[in-house]
Order: C-alpha cells, then sequence, then structure tokens
C-alpha cells in the first residue's frame, strides 16, 4: 500500500496522539495537579505495560509542549484542507 505522500499527500504524516485537554482558561493551579497526577500515572509499571502492549510510547510532555502539538496538528490539517482544496458539505 502507497505511503501518502507517495500518492501526492506529503502533509498527511500526523502520527496518532491522545492527550488530556481542558476547557479554556482552566486555572494554572488545576492545570499543574492534572500534569502531575498524569505524569504519576504513566509511570506506573502496569500503565507502562499495557501502553507498550499496545504499541503506545507514553511522552507525558508538559502542558506548553502538548498545547505546541495540538497547535501544530491543527495547523498542518489546515495546510492539507487549503491545499488540497477540500470542501466539507
Amino acid at each position: 500500500m502507497p505511503t501518502f505522500a507517495e500518492t501526492g499527500h506529503p502533509l498527511v504524516n500526523d502520527p496518532s496522539w491522545f492527550g488530556l485537554i481542558g476547557p479554556a482558561r482552566l486555572p494554572d493551579e488545576t492545570t499543574k495537579r492534572l500534569y502531575a497526577a498524569l505524569v504519576a500515572t504513566l509511570k506506573h509499571p502496569e500503565v507502562q505495560k499495557r501502553l507498550a502492549d499496545s504499541a503506545s510510547i507514553p511522552v507525558g510532555n508538559s502542558p506548553e509542549a502538548f498545547r505546541k502539538v495540538v497547535t501544530d496538528a491543527l495547523d498542518n490539517t489546515r495546510k492539507v484542507v487549503r491545499e488540497a482544496n477540500l470542501k466539507f458539505e
């Protein structure tokens, strides 16, 4: 099966990812507490095993780094839609 790049769509190359997203203007203290709990959970041996069994790679990046992941993915998707002249009905 050809890759997206081989079919003329080199920008379609985003890996799957999962993340925890809260509402806009979530208080910084709440964000810090959630982040600390998430990182602690990702370090738990049973969680690590289950993620490894599903070929997932836990990152646990900072809220700022994750914000960039989301922003970059959205920017790339917008670019793909624009360049491919996709229309949604």
